[in-house]
């Protein structure tokens, strides 16, 4: 059998970590773990909504609920909760649980900290964005919270577990700026200091989730083969976000690639313009026809995903069961092409952004090969991340396709961008729109699942984007870090331990 192979990056990579091995070894019991970034919010409690930023955030915060691997919420601060009527819920709080100032996190303070997100600031964050249903949150004594909804959501419960807890008092004493370098939270770590590129943290003093470690710091490595590198020479005992081919070199120490399944699904969105040829569905249908899904997956992401066939996760809520697999069908996709016109070949743009994942370099010039096999020309545009989002909210494409992962537990959420109401338009579709309001409009939790795949249905009837997958990351563990488990977008800081 031939060992495995490792390349030139991950050689290097090797070399260097054998150089700093010994010298600087992370020996000093405090958990170590290279990220690629940190937030520009830091420790705002009211931003961030994907690893990396919650790495940090849901370690030194709470919510009232967890969102487990299913999708489903589980109980976190509350215990319970009950839906009283399609606009009221009612949720019960666990007792004994402290902010790391001591002061009590029970219903009063939760019912405090939600009003920091109808400010006008709270408003326009991320997590104030997503619960603009909510009204109120009253508690009615210190274990009972009431919370009253302006339109009925179903899925309150999940929702909520982006709802991180800060303590309220200092953080108006604060303001958000100072607070998001001295958060409080009830988390089990508290941060103890913060530098550019690392920070520290530390075992709150009244924990309700108690860690197995009393210190963790994390080290913000922008540079992927940096991350391996730390990882390698034990100067970091985890990291973040590692090429699927460092598997070998990982092993060659002692350590270990973890896959981690995130919420999102890659697509390649189809810039409808008039006039342009991603306005034919047959084009669209041909160029989903065009692509070995499976063999890119087996060849660069070591099989731990599966083709995707909708807008939605595996276990996004509203997932469509019984869509049929997309095959890979060449000489349909060449038939199609023929019959829209654009059988003497296509040429199209896709816009990309730079690095957001460790494989899309290969992935989408192997994507571009596949095309051409049915003679479409696809030139790839490489652009930074922060043009992407620019262009979603200008509409001013300069190509036919662009790159992005969207999903996450509630499958309605992909339709927020992909809709003829979004601000720039790329796309519309008011069959399938018109299902998809119907979907929020509804107020249980049943008929919000059934209108739910009935627009992913739709959607997917209409061919509104070239489907490639659930998105795998993946993590370098190193020899010696015990109860590294990821679920979604949280890792849990406190299960982590060192063994000799």
């Amino acid at each position: 059998m031939n060992p495995p192979r490792i390349s030139r990056r991950t050689a290097l990579a090797m070399l260097s970590g054998a150089m700093l091995a010994g010298c600087q070894r992370a020996d000093d019991g405090a958990i170590r773990i290279a990220t690629p970034q940190f937030s520009p919010a830091l420790a705002d409690p009211f931003t961030g909504l994907t690893l990396p930023d919650t790495l940090l955030l849901d370690n030194l915060y709470d919510a009232l609920t967890v969102l487990e691997a299913s999708g489903e919420a589980s109980p976190a601060l509350a215990s319970e909760w009950t839906q009283e009527d399609p606009r009221q819920w009612r949720f019960h709080l666990r007792t004994g649980a402290r902010f790391s100032n001591g002061r009590p996190l029970d219903a009063h303070a939760v019912a405090a900290a939600f009003k920091l997100l109808k400010t006008p600031r709270g408003r326009r964050t991320s997590i104030g964005s997503d619960l603009t249903r909510v009204r109120e949150m009253r508690a009615t004594d210190s274990r009972s919270l009431v919370i009253r909804l302006e339109q009925p959501e179903p899925l309150l419960p999940a929702l909520l577990s982006y709802f991180r807890i800060p303590e309220a008092r200092a953080y108006e004493t604060l303001g958000p700026g100072a607070f998001s370098t001295r958060p409080v939270g009830s988390g089990p770590f508290a941060l103890d200091a913060y530098s550019g590129n690392a920070m520290k943290l530390v075992a709150q003093p009244h924990p309700w989730r108690s860690p197995l470690s009393e210190r963790v710091e994390l080290l913000r490595t922008p540079d992927r083969t940096a991350r391996l590198q730390a990882v390698l020479s034990q100067t970091a005992h985890a990291a973040l976000e590692i090429a699927p081919d460092d598997r070998a070199a990982l092993a060659s120490r002692g350590g270990r690639l973890m896959p981690r399944m995130s919420t999102s699904v890659l697509v390649f969105f189809f810039v409808e313009r008039e006039d342009g040829p991603l306005a034919d569905r047959r084009v669209r249908e041909a160029l989903n026809l065009a692509v070995d899904r499976q063999k890119l997956i087996d060849a660069f992401l070591l099989g731990r995903t599966s083709p995707a066939n909708q807008l939605s996760s595996d276990d996004g809520f509203g997932r469509h069961p019984e869509l049929k697999a997309i095959p890979y069908a060449p000489e349909r996709a060449r038939a199609l092409l023929d019959d829209a016109g654009f059988g003497a070949g296509l040429p199209i743009s896709l816009v990309a952004a730079v690095g957001a994942s460790a494989a899309d370099s290969a992935v989408f010039q192997q994507i571009a090969a596949d095309l051409r096999t049915v003679g479409v020309t696809l030139t790839i545009k490489r652009v930074p991340p922060a043009t992407i989002r620019e262009h979603l909210y200008r509409g001013d494409w300069p190509g036919d396709l662009f790159a992005l992962r969207t999903g996450g537990f509630d499958s309605l959420r992909s339709f927020r961008l992909a809709s003829c109401d979004w601000i720039a338009p790329w796309q519309c579709h008011p069959e399938v729109d018109s299902i998809v309001d119907a979907a929020r409009r509804s107020t249980e939790r049943a008929e919000r699942r059934r209108l739910t795949e009935r627009a992913l249905a739709a959607h997917r009837e209409a061919y509104g984007a070239l489907y490639l997958w659930q998105e795998p990351t993946f993590d370098a563990i190193g020899p010696g870090l015990q109860g590294w488990t990821a679920t979604r977008a949280e890792i849990r800081l406190e299960r982590l331990r060192l063994t000799a």
